[in-house]
């Protein structure tokens, strides 16, 4: 560990060995003997688990052959204002987050939103640049500031970050743009499941948190659609964290015909903007499908960076998998889609994979690969940078 976070005087802050980097199904894939991020997991390790779908999921778990959260923080209450550093990992090696939740829920039912810190400091030049109440939200959890939730249900679209805004917002599509301004930062993650532009000014003083833009599931039994995921568009901005735009998952038909299709994944366009995680339009999977076929699974969307926009880690269009069904035949899994980077840097990979077919006694066919396309673009982390004038087709790279 060269640097150590500090969120606060009143912040508790605990280490973990490992980090989720995507969903896990956490029965199996926190067993002692499972690779997590690069890492061989022991028993008695604690892994921050992330990256749920379902947020709820999240939180501090115990590698075992049946893994449980740790004791040490039995209780939702435990978490909002909790700092965690991850000591090892190849993506989250070094790394800090934070947990954004508003106080008030229940562990196991209530979302859990973790973002990343701006940086490992050691130092408090960057707490200087929150402003009062950006400090009391971190530092001191029972004296009052301004949600974000609550500006936006008030009718505000425009957001002055030096006056302290703080919490998950989740966008009910009453409008599609957003604007941030001010010196400021902001502590929270924003959620929606409709078309949605954020602009931001003030640089890298204006953060924001994950940016999750959501299809609508289907949980009823007669093989629905999952809806497409909603296109986001940032501007200027700076985000700590993710950007995913997730098509609905399909609903499984148990009766009289195939599971629901995934919904496709949402387009994505990044302009001038700086993502420290990923940048995710994945599909939604299928439903099953029991005696019939199961759901094909969604497409993966277009993403685009533009005007200097930098991505630390990687940037993937990606299929859904099609859905799984008992005697039938197997579905598709979607097709990845599109990556299209100019004048931008991928410090990681840029890739547009299918989906896995639906399992099946006759297997059904994965997703195509999709296209990426780089115009003056960097690709791959340093020291091994390359710069690319051209596109790939079906994973084949051409210069032009």
């Amino acid at each position: 560990m060269s640097a150590l976070f500090i969120p606060g005087p009143a912040a508790a802050t605990t280490r973990v060995r490992a980090a989720t980097t995507t969903t896990i199904t956490i029965a199996s894939d926190l067993n002692p003997g499972d690779v997590l991020d690069g890492l061989t997991l022991a028993a008695g390790d604690l892994v921050l688990v992330k990256n749920q779908l379902s947020p709820a999921q999240n939180g501090i778990y115990i590698v075992a052959a049946v893994p449980v959260r740790t004791s040490s923080y039995p209780a939702f209450s435990d978490y909002p204002g909790l700092a965690v550093i991850v000591e090892e990992g190849a993506t989250n090696a070094d790394t800090g987050w934070l947990c954004v939740s508003d106080r008030g829920g229940t562990l196991g039912t209530t979302a859990l939103n973790f973002v990343r810190t701006p940086a490992l400091v050691t130092n408090l030049a960057y707490l200087s640049n929150l402003g009062n109440d950006s400090l009391a939200r971190i530092g001191d959890r029972d004296r009052p500031f301004a949600t974000l939730q609550a500006a936006y249900n008030a009718g505000a679209r425009s957001f002055d970050c030096g006056a302290g805004f703080f919490g998950s917002l989740v966008c009910d599509g009453s409008a599609s743009t957003l604007y941030f301004t001010g010196a400021g930062t902001v502590v929270g993650d924003i959620y929606t499941q409709f078309d949605l532009e954020i602009y931001a000014s003030g640089g890298e003083l204006v953060r924001l948190g994950n940016i999750t833009g959501q299809g609508s599931s289907t949980t009823g039994t007669i093989g629905d659609p999952g809806g497409s995921g909603p296109i986001l568009s940032l501007s200027h901005c700076y985000v700590v964290g993710n950007v995913n735009s997730i098509g609905g998952d399909g609903a499984a038909n148990h009766f009289s015909g195939p599971g629901g299709p995934g919904g496709g994944g949402g387009r994505i366009i990044l302009f001038d903007t700086h993502v420290t995680g990923n940048v995710l339009s994945r599909g939604g999977n299928g439903g099953v499908g029991d005696a019939w076929p199961g759901g094909a699974g969604g497409n993966g969307e277009r993403i685009l960076l533009r005007a200097n926009s930098t991505v630390d880690l990687d940037v993937t269009s990606a299929g859904g998998d099609g859905g799984a069904t008992d005697s039938s035949i197997g579905s598709a899994g979607g097709n990845g889609g599109e990556v299209d980077v100019q004048q931008s840097t991928v410090l990681g990979t840029a890739s547009a994979p299918g989906g896995a077919a639906g399992a099946a006694f006759y297997p059904g066919y994965p997703g195509a690969q999709g296209s990426t396309y780089f115009t003056l673009a960097i690709i791959g982390a340093a020291p091994a940078v390359t710069t690319r004038v051209g596109s790939s087709i079906g994973g084949v790279f051409y210069t032009s």
